[in-house]
Parts: structure tokens; C-alpha cells; sequence
């Protein structure tokens, strides 16, 4: 495959997942499956989208519990996820909501402010509309029933 292939398909993907996600980071992707013999970027994106599943469900527990530490690890899980698929705006946000976290956690203050968990739940709902993105584009290009990850 030509680079100029790759970059159009790494182009045409970033268009069919919407707003949010990187060409270039998209094109590294690509670029394991160059011949797309293996279906590596349908299936990428089917566990990004289990990843954000899995990682608002924690998201939201650690919201509902007011768990610091909870809440950073949901961050931390989320933002690697974010990184690896090219949501890079995400992903930074992902990074100083865990940073704020950790901070809060290691503040000597006896109690946690509400600002952490307020950007918590900003951080939740944006997760929440970005796997609902991503699920659409599966199921609008038929990606959804055909790997199986069309779970609630």
C-alpha cells in the first residue's frame, strides 16, 4: 500500500468516526494492516468503543462512590484507550482530570473540593457521546453485528 492510500484511508476513517479523532494517529493504525487482510481497523475501533463501555461504567461508579482514587484510575484507563485510537483532545482531557485527581489526593486538605468530580462528570458525559459516536459509525457501516461488541 502506498502512503497516499494509507493517508486516505486513515482520512476516511477519521471521517466516519466524526470529530475528535487524528488522521495521523489513525494512519499509524492503519499501517498494521496495510492490505487490510485482517480487518485490524473494524476491530480497533470495536474495542474502543468495549474500552469506553467499560471505562464510563467505572467512570460512573467512582462518581457516584466520590472515590478519588477510582475516579484517576478511570481517567488513566480511558485516556490510554483515547491515545491509541487518536481521540487526542479526549485524551487530554482525560490526562488533567487524572492530574487533578492525583493532586486532590495528595493535597494534606481533609476534605476534596467538588470541582474534581464536577470535571469528573464533564469528562463522563463527553465519554458517554464519544462511544455513542463510535457506535453509530459500527453500526452504520455494519462493523457492529459483524465483531459481536453491540453490548449496551
Amino acid at each position: 500500500m502506498t502512503e497516499e492510500n494509507s493517508g486516505a484511508r486513515a482520512v476516511a476513517w477519521a471521517q466516519r468516526l466524526g470529530a475528535g479523532f487524528d488522521a495521523a494517529a489513525l494512519e499509524r493504525l492503519i499501517a498494521l494492516d496495510p492490505d487490510e487482510s485482517t480487518g485490524l481497523m473494524p476491530q480497533l475501533v470495536a474495542l474502543f468503543e468495549d474500552s469506553l463501555r467499560v471505562q464510563t461504567q467505572a467512570l460512573e461508579a467512582a462518581l457516584a462512590a466520590v472515590d478519588l482514587d477510582a475516579l484517576r484510575r478511570a481517567a488513566h484507563s480511558v485516556r490510554s484507550a483515547a491515545m491509541s485510537m487518536g481521540a487526542l483532545e479526549f485524551a487530554q482531557a482525560c490526562t488533567a482530570l487524572e492530574q487533578q485527581a492525583l493532586l486532590q489526593q495528595r493535597s494534606a486538605a481533609s476534605h476534596t473540593d467538588g470541582a474534581v468530580f464536577k470535571d469528573g462528570a464533564a469528562l463522563l458525559q463527553w465519554a458517554l457521546a464519544l462511544r455513542e459516536q463510535v457506535r453509530r459509525t459500527m453500526a452504520a457501516h455494519g462493523d457492529e453485528g459483524a465483531h459481536g461488541h453491540g453490548r449496551n
